[in-house]
């Protein structure tokens, strides 16, 4: 549904928001670019098509340009939201918002990313901000089209989240889904649509980010700790994923 990376054309804006605690009584809004909006907590009433829903943590909602909406909360549970609003080609466009469930948080998680950047002053147009406005809108996609979760692969990328520093090899990841290595791989990307190195890969990207920005480690450790190996290698991996590396990451985060 959506094209990316190459065609985000901008960044409108990131932010964290409050909706209104009642339905505003004015007409439905809408704007010329998308709007996604991931709920951290409490309610969140939306109106759009005729009809009304209510949202709770972990919902993702996407507002396609000129989608009419009112979107509210209550008093008995008021919600807070991330929002990002952007510009991008739609392959396919959808007659009115699209939902998506977020169980594991990680829209959310680079939401927040986006949300710190753009408070320690980066702007819209920064490479690593359309990076990961690039790797919410995979997530998005792959969200759409993933099917129910099945149980080992649930296993396997437990597994993955509690041994990022260890052996992570597709044979040792296969041994834990009790499948051939030819089997487990297949298997796998039918099941979320991605290979199974790739949840290493962004699992081991997403660590190594969180230690930069909230320890003081040294680089070396960082990318020992993460399971990336060596200074060098997470560097080439921050490049290409997020193309800022390590080092200069960590300083627009103090």
């Amino acid at each position: 549904m959506l094209s990316y990376p190459a065609k985000i054309s901008e960044i409108i804006g990131v932010g964290r928001f409050r909706p209104a605690s009642s339905r505003p009584t004015v007409a439905p809004t809408h704007h010329r670019f998308h709007e996604l909006i991931c709920v951290l907590h409490g309610h969140f009433h939306v109106a759009a098509g005729g009809s009304t829903r209510v949202f709770t943590a972990g919902d993702v909602v996407l507002y396609p340009a000129e989608t009419r909406h009112l979107d509210w909360t209550d008093t008995e549970a008021p919600g807070e939201c991330l929002w990002i609003g952007f510009n991008c080609p739609l392959n396919e466009k959808p007659t009115g918002m699209v939902v998506l469930r977020d169980p594991r948080g990680r829209i959310a998680e680079i939401a927040s990313w986006m949300i710190e950047d753009t408070l320690d002053g980066r702007e819209p147009a920064h490479p690593e901000l359309r990076a990961m406005l690039v790797a919410i809108l995979a997530e998005f996609e792959r969200g759409m089209t993933e099917p129910c979760q099945l149980p080992w692969v649930k296993q396997v990328q437990e597994h993955i989240q509690a041994h990022l520093a260890g052996d992570l090899s597709l044979p040792a990841l296969a041994q834990v889904a009790q499948l051939s290595p030819f089997h487990f791989l297949r298997m796998y990307k039918r099941a979320t649509g991605h290979t199974p190195m790739a949840a290493v890969r962004a699992m081991r990207l997403q660590r190594a980010r969180q230690l930069l920005v909230s320890t003081r480690m040294p680089l070396k450790e960082v990318a020992a700790l993460a399971g990336l190996g060596n200074p060098y290698a997470m560097d080439g991996l921050f490049r290409r994923c997020l193309g800022i590396p390590p080092g200069r990451l960590r300083q627009h985060h103090r």
